[in-house]
């Protein structure tokens, strides 16, 4: 297989990438999020909140060009591209890291997160998709859709109103009954 055949075939995945891969995290972000932000019986939240864990930390990865040989990053589809500034969001995904993608040792040692900690790493990633998407070279542009990633039938993720954005977390509620308890915070059985 020659030079051009490899270049060829890369430019395709990569092209795919955005198309089908990229495109789908972003779809399944914007939609655990909007349902960890709704009252839902107790284990359904907990699967969405680790279902949107897992997808910010892909999409997390990809903004920052983090290193990791495995995986495309933003920097692997623009021409220049200024990565946005971390700040307190690095310590954020530790915590994801910590609390949903591992089962480490520290999972029980700090603060349990909850959908404040969600909102902030979305609204942090709904802000710099637009710097990708305007650096993006012009050989992508047809292969890059992110306002058609929105989930159906969902108002809360109107292309018309743009990101959401949160002040303040929604607090935890239950109801009466002892079979069905609706959260938005993360739970841990007692054992």
């Amino acid at each position: 297989m020659g030079a051009t055949q490899l270049m060829s075939d890369r430019e395709q995945e990569k092209r795919e990438y955005l198309k089908r891969h990229l495109w789908y995290e972003l779809l399944m972000l914007r939609y655990t999020h909007s349902r960890i932000n709704t009252l839902l019986p107790q284990l359904s939240w907990n699967a969405h909140f680790e279902s949107f864990g897992l997808h910010a930390r892909i999409f997390y990865g990809f903004l920052s060009n983090d290193e990791n040989s495995a995986t495309f990053k933003a920097k692997d589809f623009v021409e220049a591209y200024q990565k946005p500034v971390k700040g307190r969001i690095a310590h954020i995904v530790e915590r994801v890291n910590t609390q949903i993608t591992h089962l480490g040792k520290q999972r029980g040692k700090q603060e349990q997160l909850d959908v404040s900690f969600a909102n902030v790493l979305y609204d942090w990633i709904e802000r710099a998709l637009p710097t990708f998407t305007h650096a993006i070279r012009p050989e992508y542009r047809d292969f890059w859709k992110p306002d058609t990633a929105r989930p159906p039938g969902d108002p809360s993720l109107s292309p018309a109103t743009g990101p959401i954005t949160h002040a303040r977390p929604i607090a935890p509620t239950r109801t009466t009954s002892d079979s069905e308890v609706y959260s938005v915070g993360f739970f841990t059985p007692d054992v």
